[in-house]
């Protein structure tokens, strides 16, 4: 749709995105369809998708087909630490993986970065990406969420909207030029769903 096609045309300018997508509008599709026009433009590039569950990073993996197969990898941040340095089945975990891993770890090589439901990021996720992932500063970022969807803001580590706010910057360092998209279009939610929710709550 008209919505996705803006989001790719900024991708496909080189643009860095922050894309605000509701549950769906096709977040999958569209980091998906990213990957694929990335591999297009650079047929040696390196993708890297994480998603913040096993869940997720299970739905991406299974839809990547054969001609992306090469060039892209899903994880989870937990999962990414464990296929690059140690096992971190839990944020506990990850945070000693990271304390012991600076300067020790061979720096994962990516040239573009695609982040599904970013609002659930912490402060340990950033900070695994700055210990495992090589400085690039013409890397391209994809970073896709809903802020209106954070689940997980309680405990020892958690989630901050900051880094899909006014500290994407830090989070994911490039010398890109950034910019805002979003999708809005729901095929999950049917006009009779949503016309019977809005009889029912102001």
């Amino acid at each position: 749709n008209a919505e996705q096609r803006m989001t790719m045309d900024a991708w496909n300018q080189g643009l860095n995105v922050l894309l605000q997508a509701p549950p769906g509008t096709g977040k999958t599709y569209m980091l998906l369809a990213a990957a694929r026009n990335a591999l297009e433009r650079n047929p040696s590039a390196k993708v890297l998708i994480l998603a913040y569950n096993t869940e997720l990073a299970s739905e991406i993996v299974d839809k990547i087909t054969d001609d992306l197969s090469e060039g892209v990898e899903c994880y989870t941040f937990h999962a990414l630490c464990s296929r690059f340095f140690e096992v971190a089945p839990d944020d506990l975990a990850l945070e000693d993986c990271i304390r012991r891993m600076r300067g020790v770890v061979a720096p994962v090589h990516t040239t573009h970065l695609l982040v599904d439901e970013s609002q659930d990021l912490n402060r340990l996720h950033v900070e695994l990406l700055s210990c495992l992932i090589a400085p690039n500063e013409h890397r391209q970022y994809l970073v896709a969420g809903d802020v209106h969807q954070m689940l997980y803001d309680y405990g020892d580590f958690p989630s901050s909207l900051s880094y899909t706010a006014d500290r994407y910057e830090e989070a994911f360092p490039s010398s890109l030029r950034w910019v805002r998209c979003s999708l809005v279009m729901s095929r999950r939610i049917t006009p009779y769903m949503a016309a019977l929710v809005d009889s029912h709550f102001e």
